[in-house]
């Protein structure tokens, strides 16, 4: 028959090397991912140098050259309508009239129209 202290122990030590494991995996895991963050910020350090070194040579590049242009002033007009010379002819003046009024050019009151008996009927409202 075995042993139960032998179990025991064997439990214990299991238990052991399975936590120094753990352990030893999340310390690489941490050391990874700096080590990756590190790479990253290296790459970025990089272009950032490369795209200011690149900024400044196309900076040199750039000759100012200073002119003077002379040329004589153009004068542009326009034209713009000047609204109250409008002026509305006889039939539109008529018409105009009528509205004031509240009738309509065949004598007929602009009340007696259809339209205006459409919504006074508050039952004529379908809902």
């Amino acid at each position: 028959m075995i042993n139960p202290w032998f179990i025991v122990a064997a439990l214990v030590a299991f238990g052991f090397v399975g936590g120094a494991s753990y352990i030893r995996g999340r310390e690489d895991g941490s050391n990874a991912v700096i080590a990756r963050q590190t790479r990253d910020e290296e790459v970025r350090l990089q272009t950032l140098q490369a795209a200011q070194e690149g900024a400044a040579e196309a900076i040199a590049t750039i000759t100012v050259v200073h002119t003077t242009i002379r040329q004589k002033a153009e004068t542009v007009i326009r034209d713009v309508p000047i609204y109250r010379d409008c002026v509305n002819d006889p039939a539109v003046v008529g018409l105009l009239d009528a509205a004031r009024s509240n009738s309509s050019s065949a004598g007929v009151s602009a009340g007696d129209s259809e339209l205006s008996r459409a919504g006074s009927d508050p039952a004529s409202i379908v809902r």
